[in-house]
């Protein structure tokens, strides 16, 4: 069901972010002890709560009529979805690296995520 009425526009491309600043706290944070090893834990939840509020709005953006049918007539706009979903796939990795404890949640997220891949390819 698309839904009418007012709501708060974020770009489309907004879950590159999570990609880039995950991919920045799975690998390049290593050169930087400090960050990776006392601030490493925060980070990460820092960059989950990013992830939800970035999220949320895009998930309330795309049910809107005014934006998913333009959104979808113009095929190169479609592929900033697969922002959203490398996004989720970093996020769970940086999960797996600092919060091992929680394996089931980051599984549950990552199978999410793989369900969004399907119905986006």
């Amino acid at each position: 069901m698309l839904l009418k009425g007012d709501y708060k526009k974020i770009e489309p491309a907004s879950g590159a972010i999570i990609m880039a600043i995950g991919i920045f706290l799975i690998g390049t944070v290593e050169a930087f002890p400090i960050l990776d090893i006392q601030l490493g834990k925060y980070l990460a939840f820092i960059l989950l709560i990013t992830w939800i509020v970035i999220y949320k709005s895009l998930s309330v953006q795309f049910f809107h009529r005014d934006f998913l049918i333009p959104f979808i007539r113009n095929p190169v706009n479609s592929f900033t979805i697969g922002t959203w979903i490398a996004g989720v796939s970093v996020l769970c990795n940086v999960f797996l690296k600092y919060f091992p404890g929680i394996l089931l949640i980051t599984q549950a997220m990552a199978i999410l995520n793989t369900f969004l891949w399907l119905f986006f390819y």
